[in-house]
């Protein structure tokens, strides 16, 4: 029921939806695979993520704590790793669009809030390699 209504929307939104709907139709949706986004951060209780977030294979390199939600500012410039997340694994509802792999978790770790060194980005791409499965950097 849930491939048919992510079909369903689809067929509202022609040409909006990266060819995906054949895989769809195959029952292929992401299940089971958690997807790491290393990026700014990840707002974890968006309406279109809060389902799908994965908190045991988050961190923040920024705080040095397990939560990596975005720390906005005045110009709100950190909400790229939670836009990257969504185009993942957004829910299908009536808030916003559908991701490609619905059925799949996304984790966060925050990074691109400050310094990055080579340490950091290694630390980020091995980060709990049990829970993770994809680890997405778009920067």
């Amino acid at each position: 029921a849930f491939v048919l209504e992510c079909l369903q929307i689809n067929q509202l939104h022609q040409g909006h939806d990266h060819n995906v709907s054949g895989v769809w139709s195959q029952n292929i949706t992401g299940q089971g695979v958690v997807v790491s986004i290393v990026d700014d951060g990840l707002e974890w209780n968006n309406t279109d993520l809060e389902q799908s977030y994965e908190a045991s294979g988050s961190y923040d390199l920024n705080d040095n704590d397990p939560d990596p939600f975005p720390r906005y500012d005045e110009e709100n410039t950190n909400h790229h790793g939670t836009r990257c997340a969504g185009e993942i694994a957004a829910q299908p509802n009536a808030f916003c669009a559908v991701g490609l792999s619905f059925g799949a978790k996304v984790s966060g770790t925050r990074i691109l809030d400050g310094e990055v060194t080579d340490s950091m980005e290694a630390f980020a791409f091995g980060l709990e390699p049990n829970i993770n499965h994809i680890y997405s950097r778009s920067w």
